[in-house]
């Protein structure tokens, strides 16, 4: 599949054109997760991530995150500048996490 983006082909552009300083995406996912779920979970998985920033914030309480995307521009961006959070290039239709199930 080709994409023809400039932010496809330069992901580092993304956080600059689509800042998100005051974390609202960070917040919203905290809110629901204190909302619905009984406490924070062990994992966090991202499909369709891009350059991986939205999981970034939760490495303080979230230990395992992992990161989709269909671009591998994108992963090898992510993972140049993303430490502690594992990326995978993926179709979110197709996608098997390396070294995960679902038991």
């Amino acid at each position: 599949m080709t994409f023809w983006s400039l932010l496809y082909r330069e992901p580092q552009l993304y956080d600059l054109v689509f800042p998100d300083a005051d974390e609202t995406i960070g917040a919203m996912v905290r809110t629901a997760i204190g909302r619905y779920l009984p406490s924070m979970p062990r994992s966090m998985l991202d499909i369709g991530c891009g350059t991986g920033r939205h999981l970034e914030p939760f490495g303080g309480t979230i230990p395992e995150r992992y990161g989709v995307d269909l671009l591998d521009s994108n992963i090898t961006y992510a993972r140049s500048v993303r430490r502690g959070i594992r990326f995978q290039v993926g179709d979110m239709r197709t996608i098997r996490l390396v070294g995960r199930s679902t038991s």
